[in-house]
């Protein structure tokens, strides 16, 4: 009889894990708030500010609801894709290259608020293939590109922002493919993988400015480790920079306004010391691979030093934490020091760019969940081969422990898919919830308890919260 390790070590269990994990991704998709950023996300692709579309919303005067709706349908609102990329061009936001796919997928896919949802769920299962290549690059095992892959699909982080119209999934998945491409080049395979290497640094860049702390990284490890292709490295870097020039300018020239809309941060800054900031990125890590309650309720755990949430979900990111560093410590005594230095390097710049930074600034990005994504694939990497080398050598304990490791993400994921909206919303959408239900339903309101005082994206979300083909809405001015 074949003991549980025997059966693990086929891929067929882990494809078994994969097809749940690409199933929750379209389990209950439709159920979650689509909240005020993914409205955010539409208008963004739209090409026009916030300003235009709130001179869109009547004032005085009565509308049905789907008036309301088809402002967000973009394929009724006769734009251009020329007139969309330009307007893109012209915004001031961190992640341009998002959006731009947008501008195409909602014309081939659709426009409903699902349709951008369903685009990061493509971007997940293209990202499978690149993680699986890049675990088995880097530790020369299929079987690390297998259990790679079922911990990627049922991270509840991944989960969690995979199905909210937003840039993170993007952003993961350019990560990965530029770590791939990053390590196909250093083995001096010819100038072609430099030259992906160097189209997928620039998309990294313009789909997050945030992930220049990648480069950073490839560029300490070249020093350490690969001198003999600092030249091919360095033209690469110089293309990527060359081409991230022109948007970088204008980041900084609109350095102002970002730093005012990113003035938010500032309320997860208080109370904070280098401790707290180190073990909330920590915690927030642990808490990436199991997730029972909402993650406000960690945030606010170190951001007010007060216990929020349930004592299972403390003792379980505790003790994920300790597996994450036990991982880290075996991957630098069981394997050589390059790939210990690179997965490294993919967590350090990270996690202390973090630290300084909300340090310095008095913020409190290290408590932002969504954040940590360049980070957790770097202790995802470490957990990869802690498993398939203990299984690879008959260590049944690590079995047990990895069948339980994915048993609770897939458990949080269908914890996840219960989950409306997190608190933050619960008393606007309650109301939503009754005009819903309500046979023919009239509102009238300024819409300032909405979210961000109901501007046009927080009326827009709220309003598309309302089911009701039935409802009539006046809006007015606050001073009516």
């Amino acid at each position: 009889m074949k003991t549980i390790r025997e059966l693990m070590l086929r891929p067929w269990f882990y494809v078994f894990i994969v097809l749940i994990g690409i199933f929750l991704k379209f389990y209950r998709i439709d159920y979650r708030y689509f909240w005020y950023d993914e409205v955010c996300t539409i208008n963004h692709t739209s090409g026009t500010d916030g300003n235009a579309l709130l001179e869109k919303l009547p004032v005085n005067e009565l509308e049905n609801v789907q008036y309301y709706h088809d402002l967000l349908s973009l394929n009724k609102q006769n734009i251009s894709i020329q007139s969309q990329l330009k307007g893109i061009s012209h915004m001031t936001n961190l992640n341009p290259v998002h959006y731009a796919f947008l501008v195409f997928w909602h014309r081939i896919v659709g426009d409903k608020d699902i349709h951008y949802r369903y685009f990061n769920v493509f971007i997940f299962l293209i990202t499978l293939p690149f993680l699986f290549y890049l675990a088995r690059v880097l530790f020369k095992s299929d079987l690390a590109g297998w259990i790679a892959i079922s911990i990627f699909s049922v991270s509840p982080f991944f989960q969690y922002y995979t199905v909210e119209a937003r840039y993170n999934a993007l952003c993961t998945f350019f990560i990965i493919v530029n770590q791939y491409f990053f390590l196909r080049a250093l083995e001096g395979k010819g100038m072609k993988w430099w030259s992906v290497y160097a189209l997928s640094g620039i998309l990294c860049l313009y789909a997050s400015f945030n992930l220049w702390l990648i480069f950073f990284a490839h560029f300490i490890y070249i020093l350490l480790y690969n001198r003999k292709v600092f030249l091919p490295y360095f033209i690469s870097s110089f293309i990527i920079i060359l081409v991230y020039m022109p948007w970088l300018i204008s980041v900084f020239s609109h350095l102002n306004e970002i730093q005012g809309a990113l003035a938010w941060h500032e309320w997860y800054g208080t109370n904070q010391n280098f401790f707290s900031l180190c073990f909330a990125q920590l915690y927030l890590a642990a808490y990436s691979f199991v997730t029972f309650n909402d993650f406000t309720d960690q945030a606010n755990m170190f951001r007010f030093h007060q216990f929020e949430g349930n004592y299972i979900q403390l003792i379980l990111c505790i003790l994920i934490i300790g597996l994450l560093i036990y991982s880290i410590f075996y991957t630098y005594k069981r394997t050589n020091k390059k790939v210990f230095t690179f997965i490294l390097l993919i967590i350090a710049p990270q996690f202390l760019y973090f630290l300084i930074t909300d340090i310095v600034r008095h913020t409190g990005i290290s408590l932002i969940w969504r954040y940590n994504n360049v980070a957790l694939i770097g202790f995802l990497l470490y957990l990869v081969f802690l498993f398939s080398n203990e299984l690879s050598i008959k260590q049944n304990t690590f079995a047990y422990i990895l069948i339980a490791f994915l048993g609770l993400g897939i458990a949080s994921n269908f914890y996840m898919s219960d989950k409306y909206y997190i608190p933050f919303f619960e008393k606007e959408l309650a109301t939503s919830t009754l005009l819903s239900k309500s046979e023919k339903p009239l509102l009238i309101s300024d819409f300032k308890t909405v979210f961000a005082g109901g501007d046009a994206a927080g009326t827009l979300a709220y309003t598309n919260a309302c089911k009701s083909k039935n409802l009539d809405i006046l809006r007015v001015k606050p001073d009516i």
